[in-house]
């Protein structure tokens, strides 16, 4: 679900930010990347991928994101090997 908010305007994606970088550990790149997945106005809870979890629920950017880099890695590496 995308939401266009404006990040300066709202305390809620601010809050979102420092929830997530309170409960797991980003990596400067990860953070940068939310940082500008919630300035666009989107949510901390959906991902540009439309990834979902197998319940059917939106994953969140992190989860979506280190999914994303976790199949690139895999495919590059299957690439290499054939």
């Amino acid at each position: 679900m995308r939401r266009n908010i404006p990040f300066r305007k709202s305390p809620v994606l601010m809050e979102q930010l420092r929830e997530c970088s309170a409960y797991r550990s980003l990596s400067p790149s990860e953070r940068d990347g939310l940082l500008l997945w919630l300035k666009l106005g989107n949510d901390l809870n959906s991902n540009p991928w439309g990834y979902h979890y197998p319940d059917g629920w939106q994953m969140d950017y992190i989860t979506a994101l280190r999914l994303d880099i976790e199949t690139y890695e895999t495919m590059k590496r299957v690439a290499e090997e054939s």
